[in-house]
């Protein structure tokens, strides 16, 4: 990350250049950016190098399953330094249909280059955040309703477990109501 006062100063050098006839960049600057790592390389790495490290094997699995069905295909061969707000919103565009999976993208992208120019990889490079504006992402909460509640509490909570039911399940369905859980997280509780 560049201070203010530096980037006026670069700023100030490239139209400098461009008055004077020049070109903007030096050519040893265009080979620098020529010679950065893609997009994709970076996003490859960034699963193994830093969630498996810091997150959990489902984080893990998500985060891969994003590059490589999102990111990879769309920006692979993208140098990093040249990836601009074209790109990012081209990228956010073609995931509109399931806007969920489109913010993740730019926020799991965003990460990937924060990782990037933290170790040195690439020098500077815009957030993607700041190039799109995502897609307001709406919590959803779905709760029973009183005729469900009403056949769950009469037909599974009061019987005895038929023939064919388990007494587990059975447990879990009478349970299930006053834990206020989600079933995800009923489902992987464990006695110590």
């Amino acid at each position: 990350m560049i201070t203010a006062e530096e980037a006026w100063k670069r700023a100030a050098q490239i139209i400098a250049r461009i008055k004077v006839g020049e070109e903007p960049v030096p050519g040893s600057m265009t080979a620098m950016l020529a010679e950065g790592p893609t997009v994709g390389k970076m996003a490859e790495r960034y699963p193994d190098e830093h969630v498996a490290v810091r997150c959990k094997p489902k984080t893990e699995s998500n985060n891969r399953s994003v590059v490589t069905k999102h990111i990879v295909p769309k920006l692979d061969q993208r140098l990093a330094p040249a990836v601009g707000a074209r790109e990012v919103t081209e990228l956010h565009h073609w995931l509109c249909a399931i806007p969920r999976i489109a913010c993740t993208v730019i926020k799991l992208l965003s990460r990937v280059c924060n990782l990037a120019e933290e170790r040195r990889q690439i020098t500077e490079m815009i957030d993607p955040r700041r190039l799109v504006v995502t897609n307001r992402v709406r919590m959803h909460e779905r709760f029973l309703s009183e005729v469900e509640f009403r056949w769950l509490v009469g037909c599974r909570m009061r019987r005895r477990p038929a023939r064919g039911d388990s007494v587990n399940v059975v447990a879990a369905i009478r349970l299930l109501p006053l834990a206020g859980c989600r079933t995800s997280e009923f489902l992987n509780l464990r006695w110590n």
